[in-house]
């Protein structure tokens, strides 16, 4: 998705499989909250999350997404990364304008994960809203270089 590549039919099997995953396990919570199925959910969305995000959609909720909320919160502060790998590539290529928008939309994103003040042993995100605030501080450096290394370019 960040490579802007056609994701759609991509997204679909893997949701597809997924609910048919889910439709097996959902009355069996040892197996639905243990680590490698929290994980597929935290990916798929993640996965679901950035595609909305990159399309204009609005974000789908964990319900929607038939993923526990913890693993909707993680998937939703993983897809910072992949915004900043988006914004990165549309840097190199000189698209500023473009950056600027996934900036924007980065900044919405880490204000609603930092919203999130829960214990850790309900909610591992203080890890990652740790990473969160890293990664928008590096990014908002990238973008200003960026910015002003173009306007210098203009001006000669």
């Amino acid at each position: 998705m960040h490579l802007r590549k056609d994701h759609a039919a991509s997204l679909e099997s893997a949701v597809n499989e997924f609910n048919d995953m889910y439709s097996e396990i959902k009355n069996e919570p040892e197996i639905l909250f243990s680590g490698p199925v929290g994980d597929a959910m935290m990916e798929l969305a993640e996965s679901c999350i950035l595609s909305s995000i990159i399309s204009g959609k609005d974000v789908p909720s964990y319900s929607s997404l038939n993923v526990t909320p913890q693993a909707w919160v993680l998937g939703l502060a993983d897809s910072l990364g992949e915004l900043r790998r988006m914004l990165l590539d549309d840097l190199m290529n000189g698209r500023i304008d473009d950056a600027k928008k996934i900036f924007k939309q980065m900044e919405e994103v880490c204000d609603h994960v930092l919203g999130f003040d829960v214990p850790d042993a309900i909610l591992p995100v203080r890890r990652k809203q740790d990473i969160a605030r890293s990664v928008m501080e590096r990014t908002r450096t990238d973008l200003m270089n960026a910015s002003l290394m173009n306007d210098a370019k203009l001006r000669f």
